[in-house]
C-alpha cells in the first residue's frame, strides 16, 4: 500500500487551521488512510493509503483536498481544465505548445504538460512534489513504464518544447547531479537513474528526448532530467510539468493531478497544447490538463439493494457533494447522474459511486442487522481436494506458483495458439489497462507466462498452480462460473509428453481414479500429442505436448509439456465410485 510522509505544519497550511493527530486519524477513515506514525521532533506524519485506487490521494495536497471537500460539502473549481475562450473545444490554438516527432509513436508515444505560475516552492512544497512524482511513477505508473513525469524550471524553457527522438550514439546533455554531458546511452550505463530504468529504451534505436525552442534538453523521459532546466529547487516559481508513456488517458490523469496539487498551493495553471503528427484517443491536438471524465447514472434502487437503507434525496446529494462529485442530479425516481472530479479515475460502476456514499455518510450510521441464518465455515470439498493435490504435486518436485486472475487477451488467446470463438472469455467493463483485461479461462497460460521469464534458471523447471478460472455459461444467474482446476508444467531440453504423462497417472492413482486418454486435436499443442483426459466418462482435462509454434510466441526455448484437471469433475468421479 502506498506510504507517504507529510510535514504537519504543511498540512495545515493546505487545511488552514490546526491538525490534531487523533482527530486526523479518525478523518482520514474517509479516505481509507492510516496515520502510521507521528514524529513529534520533526512534525512528520507517515501516513498509508490502503486504497491504491486513488492516486489523486497520494500526496499533502490530494489528502488536505480530499479533507476540505468532506468537512464542507463543497468541490473546488478549477478553471484550467475548461477550454480557452473561442477555441470551440479541446485543441485551440492559444498558449504554448508541444511538437511530437512522428519517429515516437511505436517508441513512448505520448506526452503532456502545462505551466504552474506563481507560487514560490517551499522546502515542504519541493519535498511534496518530488514525493507526489515518485509515488505517481512507480505505483500508478508502474515504475515508470506506464506513466512517467518531470518538472523544470519554465523560467528559462523556449517554447514551442520538440519531443523527438534522438540518436542516443549522437545526442548528449547534461544529466541531473553530474557536471559533464553524455551520450544518451552512456546516461544509460553510468548514470544511477539510467541504471534503473535503462531497460524501458535499452533495444529502441531512438530514444525520447525533449528539448526547448532554444535547442537546451529538458530530459531523456523516462530516465532523467537535465541538470540545467531539470534542477528544481527551493524559491522557483514558475514551473513546467510533463508526463510521457504509452497510455495517453493514464498520463493525463497523472498530469491533473499534479496540476490540482500545485493549483491547490497557489500555483496559477497554464494549459499547453500537445500537436501530435498522428491519431490519439482524444485528438491530434490536446489540450492539457485535460478533463476527460463523463456523466455516469446510477439507478436510483440500487442504493436500498446495496446498503440496505433507503437514503433521502438530501442524503444522497450530501454524500455525493462530500465525495467530491460533480453535476449532481439526485431525482426522487430514476436514475441519478454524477461526474467525477477530473483527478479521479476509479469510477468504473454505479457500486464504485454508492461506496463513496456509504463512506461521506459513516458506516457507523447505518443500523446493524444480526445475521439470519447460523453456518460453521469450514473448506469446500474443491479446496480440499487441491490441498491434497498440492501435497502430491510437491512431493513429485513441483514447485507451487501462484498467478492472477487477471491477465491480458492476448495470454490466453494468440499465443495460445486460440480463437476468440474457442476462448469464451469473460471480459472486464470499462478496463483501465490490457494487462488485466480478462479472466482467465485457463491455468496452463499462467505457468507458460512465469517460464517465458525463467530461462536463467536451472533446467528442469517443474510446476504447478492450483486455482480459480472463469468462463461464460448462460445457464449460471451471473451469466458465468468459475471453476477450480490443477494446471501442471515441465519445461527443460529434454522434457517429454511421457514424464508428464507418468505424473498424471500418478496424481489419479492416489486419488482412486480410474482414467482413459481420448486423442484430441488442442491448438497448443503437437498434432497427435495432446489427449482429452476422461474419468467415469466425464471430461476433465487434457494433456499435451506443448508445439514449438505456441512456445516461440511466449519465447520459450526449451521443450515442455503441460495439463489441466477440472477439480469438479474429479470431485464428482470419485462420489460415483463410493
Amino acid at each position: 500500500m502506498p506510504t507517504i510522509l507529510v510535514q504537519k505544519s504543511d498540512l495545515e497550511s493546505l487545511l488552514g487551521g490546526v491538525v490534531e493527530v487523533p482527530a486526523l486519524a479518525r478523518e482520514l477513515e474517509s479516505a481509507k488512510a492510516e496515520v502510521k506514525g507521528f514524529d513529534p521532533a520533526t512534525g512528520e506524519l507517515k501516513i498509508e493509503l490502503n486504497d491504491t485506487n486513488r492516486p489523486d490521494l497520494w500526496s499533502p495536497p490530494g489528502l488536505a483536498r480530499h479533507l476540505r471537500i468532506a468537512r464542507s460539502g463543497t468541490a473546488p473549481v478549477y478553471g484550467f481544465f475548461a477550454p480557452p475562450a473561442g477555441a470551440g473545444g479541446n485543441g485551440g490554438d492559444a498558449g504554448p505548445e508541444i511538437h511530437v516527432d512522428p519517429a515516437l509513436e511505436t517508441i513512448r508515444p505520448f506526452v503532456a504538460g502545462f505551466l504552474a505560475r506563481g507560487a514560490p516552492l517551499s522546502d515542504a512544497g519541493l519535498k511534496s512534489l518530488i514525493q507526489s512524482q515518485e509515488k505517481l511513477a512507480e505505483g500508478y505508473g508502474r515504475k515508470r513504464r506506464a506513466v512517467a513525469i518531470g518538472a523544470y524550471r519554465a523560467a528559462e524553457i523556449r517554447f514551442p518544447i520538440a519531443y523527438r527522438a534522438a540518436d542516443p550514439a549522437r545526442e548528449r546533455y547534461i544529466p541531473l547531479g553530474f557536471d559533464q554531458p553524455l551520450l544518451l546511452s552512456q546516461i544509460l550505463a553510468e548514470h544511477p537513474k539510467g541504471q534503473e530504468y535503462g531497460h524501458l529504451l535499452r533495444g529502441s534505436p531512438r530514444y525520447p528526448l525533449l528539448v526547448d525552442a532554444g535547442g537546451d534538453v529538458l530530459s531523456m523521459p523516462p530516465i532523467v532530467n537535465s541538470q540545467g532546466l531539470g534542477a528544481v529547487a527551493v524559491g522557483d516559481k514558475d514551473l513546467f510539468v510533463e508526463v510521457t508513456g504509452p497510455d495517453l488517458r493514464a498520463l493525463l490523469l497523472a498530469l491533473n493531478i499534479a496540476a490540482v496539487d500545485l493549483a491547490d498551493r497557489g500555483a496559477r495553471i497554464e494549459p499547453v497544447t500537445v500537436v501530435y503528427p498522428y491519431d490519439t484517443p482524444f485528438g491530434r491536438r490536446v489540450r492539457t490538463p485535460l478533463d476527460f471524465s463523463a456523466p455516469l447514472p446510477i439507478p436510483r434502487d440500487l442504493i436500498p439493494q446495496l446498503l440496505g437503507e433507503a437514503l433521502s434525496d438530501q442524503e444522497v446529494s450530501a454524500g455525493l457533494e462530500r465525495s467530491g462529485y460533480r453535476s449532481i442530479s439526485v431525482p426522487s425516481r430514476g436514475q441519478i447522474t454524477v461526474t467525477p472530479p477530473a483527478y479521479r479515475d476509479d469510477i468504473l460502476h454505479p457500486v464504485d459511486v454508492i461506496e463513496d456514499v456509504a463512506i461521506a455518510r459513516g458506516f457507523d450510521t447505518f443500523e446493524p442487522i444480526l445475521p439470519e441464518e447460523f453456518t460453521v465455515g469450514r473448506l469446500s470439498r474443491e479446496q480440499m481436494l487441491g490441498r491434497q493435490l498440492t501435497e502430491l504435486m510437491l512431493g513429485a518436485g513441483y514447485q507451487e506458483v501462484i498467478s492472477n486472475i487477471l491477465t491480458a487477451r492476448e495470454l490466453l488467446v494468440d499465443r495460445m495458439g486460440r480463437t476468440d470463438s474457442e476462448a469464451n472469455l469473460v471480459e472486464i467493463e470499462n478496463v483501465m489497462s490490457a494487462n488485466y483485461a480478462v479472466l482467465r479461462d485457463a491455468i496452463v497460460p499462467s505457468l507458460l507466462a512465469v517460464e517465458a521469464v525463467s530461462s536463467q534458471a536451472l533446467y528442469p523447471h517443474r510446476m504447478f498452480e492450483v486455482g480459480e478460472v472463469s468462463t461464460l455459461d448462460p445457464e449460471r444467474i451471473l451469466g458465468t462460473k468459475t471453476p477450480f482446476l490443477l494446471g501442471a508444467l515441465v519445461a527443460h531440453p529434454e522434457a517429454t509428453f511421457s514424464e508428464l504423462h507418468a505424473v498424471l497417472d500418478t496424481l489419479l492413482y492416489y486419488l482412486g481414479l480410474d482414467y482413459v486418454l481420448e486423442p484430441v486435436a488442442h491448438p497448443s499443442c503437437l498434432p497427435g500429442r495432446a489427449g482429452r483426459i476422461l474419468t467415469s466418462g466425464q471430461d476433465a482435462g487434457w494433456i499435451g505436448e506443448i508445439a514449438p509454434a505456441c512456445l516461440e510466441r511466449w519465447g520459450i526455448a526449451v521443450p515442455a509439456s503441460a495439463f489441466e484437471l477440472d477439480m469438479a469433475v474429479l470431485l464428482t468421479a470419485g462420489d460415483g465410485r463410493r
